[in-house]
């Protein structure tokens, strides 16, 4: 999907940020997408030196989406904090836009 991807308790999270966007995937450590509907997450989102928290509702397939206040640009920062399998993970992104 373009983003970046991290590996966060045994499963590979992908964060993309596109203007006001920010979508995840996840998918189980043999590259199989985990539905979206077995994980929830937020995002903390650090962006132009503003923090911005983002609630992610459910998308297609594996993914979950929210939307920022003001469209990233920039270098942005991401804490991913999902719960898989009943488990809390977390994932860090570095981005430049």
């Amino acid at each position: 999907h373009g983003g970046q991807v991290q590996e966060a308790a045994e499963h590979w999270v992908e964060l993309v940020v596109r203007g006001d966007q920010v979508t995840v995937y996840v998918n189980e450590a043999d590259s199989k997408p985990l539905p979206a509907k077995e994980w929830t997450g937020k995002a903390t989102v650090l962006a132009g030196n503003k923090t911005e928290a983002v609630a992610l509702t459910p998308a297609e397939g594996n993914s979950a989406a929210g939307k920022l206040n003001v469209p990233a640009t920039g270098r942005v920062t991401a804490v991913l904090q999902l719960t898989i399998d009943g488990k809390p993970t977390q994932a860090r992104f570095a981005i430049a836009q």
